[in-house]
């Protein structure tokens, strides 16, 4: 323990303080959680399930995590990025959207999931609130390859994927513990268009539509210049 302290201050007292505000390239790793909001449900197997209802999939916290690299132009506040985004979530409940829906609630067996892989390009822009803190925000669009496994009920089962197109909209703080090294926090809401998954043949019924994944995460990040 004492071997990776000394290291640390090493790092810092030959590196300097604060951030770097040369043109360089920087990658960054971050985990966290997400939790993802309600998604809508219709299509053949929901009708049959309640004629005329609305229904949603409600969806636990789960594991969000993303690999970033991007690139500062020189003192320019805008840096630009690409960046690969991971979201598991588990399928809790099948339930009614609103009340003249009924009051039809299915709980979903274990390991139901919603799995999203996002490949995004983006901008952000930087605020230097002091030497060693940053504030930032930023956006970005590219794709998703969205993943679901569930079994309703009546044996109306999926497990299918889809890509969609993917936007996500982002907040954060970061503290310079060098010019090349800073670690932070980052608030990102991820989006996607609506997937539709093919079912397990029950009666028939062959055509679900979900609505987009929209997931809130809260990721800590390390992030180090090139």
């Amino acid at each position: 323990m004492r071997v990776y302290f000394l290291a640390v201050a090493t790092l810092i007292a030959t590196e300097g303080s604060g951030f770097a505000q040369t043109e360089n390239w920087y990658g960054r790793a971050s985990v966290g959680f997400g939790r993802p909001l309600a998604a809508s449900v219709d299509g053949e197997p929901v009708t049959a399930l309640a004629e005329d209802g609305n229904f949603e999939l409600d969806l636990s916290t789960g594991f969000s995590g993303a690999l970033a690299v991007g690139r500062r132009w020189g003192d320019s506040p805008i840096r630009t990025e690409f960046e690969y985004r991971f979201i598991r979530s588990e399928l809790d409940e099948f339930v009614p959207a609103d009340e003249d829906s009924g009051s039809l609630s299915l709980p979903l067996p274990d390991n139901q999931r919603a799995i999203g892989h996002f490949i995004l390009a983006g901008a952000t822009w930087d605020f230097d609130a002091t030497e060693r803190f940053r504030l930032y925000v930023g956006g970005a669009l590219g794709a998703a390859n969205v993943n679901g496994l569930g079994d309703l009920a009546l044996g109306v089962e999926f497990d299918d994927s889809s890509w969609e197109f993917a936007f996500q909209a982002r907040a954060g703080i970061g503290y310079g513990l060098t010019e090349k090294t800073s670690v932070g926090i980052d608030y990102a809401f991820v989006g996607t268009s609506d997937p539709d998954f093919s079912t397990t043949p029950a009666a028939g019924l062959e055509s679900l539509n979900v609505g987009g994944l929209r997931v809130s995460t809260i990721n800590f990040f390390v992030e180090r210049a090139f």
